[in-house]
């Protein structure tokens, strides 16, 4: 099934809110500065460029997934990526 337009960007809020109330944490960790994949509102990896964890993204969720990719910091740094191919 595909989603609407509005339906994959409420899903991207959503998991933009669940990473902003774990971001200090994370950076708290050790992981200041890295870049996170982030779905369902859990952690799934941790990398060194944002390249690198969206073409992970797309490897686990193919191009039609909504899934979010931010770095990891005690201030929100806005990045966007969207894929232009519905699932």
């Amino acid at each position: 099934m595909s989603l609407s337009h509005d339906e994959r960007l409420a899903l991207l809020l959503r998991e933009q809110e669940s990473f902003d109330a774990q971001r200090v944490r994370l950076a708290a960790e050790g992981h200041a500065g890295k870049v996170a994949l982030w779905k369902d509102g859990a952690l799934v990896a941790l990398f060194a460029t944002e390249t690198e964890a969206y073409v992970e993204g797309l490897r686990r969720f193919g191009s039609g997934g909504v899934f979010l990719i931010d770095v990891v910091g005690p201030k929100r740094v806005i990045h966007v990526y969207a894929s232009t191919r519905a699932a």
